[in-house]
């Protein structure tokens, strides 16, 4: 059997589909924000970035090109099985000036919040993301994730997530002040939905999307986490 890279991907990618997936039956989650806390966060003023029990979650920096390309090419084969990190025809040196763009504008405009994990020796342990923050009556934004290879299988992904979602729905100023954050993850991605799960997430009945990777579609639950108000 292949590993499956823990992700959840890219919202950008996805367009809401009718299909009902027959493999989940959770119900809607309704989630009080003190009960996501698995362990002490930091928040690093101001607000550029997250300190956890073992990681450090900040932008991405120009620094941190030649990692991030060698990542690249030592896992993409990996990660290509549920997200694009790069996309098709694009170079490594490309992409990575893409997100290093992505996470500067996502910052300014405040629609996106992209970060990178890394261990206190320094390696990047994989990005972490809110897309299409909705700071209206909707109050929300989607997550997605993903972890290297050599990082998978010891909590570090559950600790980041869980990290992201408690400063999402953390009231301002201390945090984005949303009710709602989702994610779409595909039914035989076992390990991003034990992630999901004990970051506060249900899967949502009957609600899927489908997400491009590559040159094909892929059918993924839907996955969210809502505030008790």
């Amino acid at each position: 059997m292949v590993a499956r890279p823990l992700y959840a991907p890219d919202a950008q990618h996805a367009a809401r589909s009718p299909l009902a997936s027959q493999l989940v039956e959770a119900k809607p989650a309704a989630t009080d924000p003190a009960r996501l806390q698995r362990g002490p966060i930091e928040v690093l003023a101001p607000f550029r970035g997250l300190r956890t029990a073992r990681l450090t979650l900040r932008p991405l920096l120009p620094g941190d090109r030649t990692q991030f390309a060698t990542i690249l090419r030592s896992d993409e084969a990996y990660l290509h099985q549920g997200i694009n990190v790069r996309r098709p025809e694009e170079s490594i040196d490309a992409c990575f000036g893409r997100l290093l763009s992505a996470c500067s504008d996502g910052d300014t405009s405040g629609l996106e919040w992209r970060r990178v994990g890394v261990l206190d020796d320094g390696r990047i342990a994989g990005m972490f993301h809110l897309l299409a923050i909705d700071h209206t009556l909707l109050a929300k934004a989607d997550a997605g994730w993903w972890v290297t290879r050599a990082c998978a299988g010891n909590g570090l992904a559950t600790e980041a997530v869980q990290a992201m979602i408690n400063f999402a729905l953390a009231d301002l100023p201390m945090g984005l002040g949303l009710v709602q954050v989702d994610a779409a993850i595909a039914p035989d991605n076992v390990a991003s939905r034990i992630v999901a799960q004990r970051a506060g997430f249900a899967a949502m009945a009957g609600e899927t999307t489908q997400v491009r990777l590559g040159d094909r579609f892929a059918e993924h639950q839907m996955w969210r986490v809502v505030v008790k108000l």
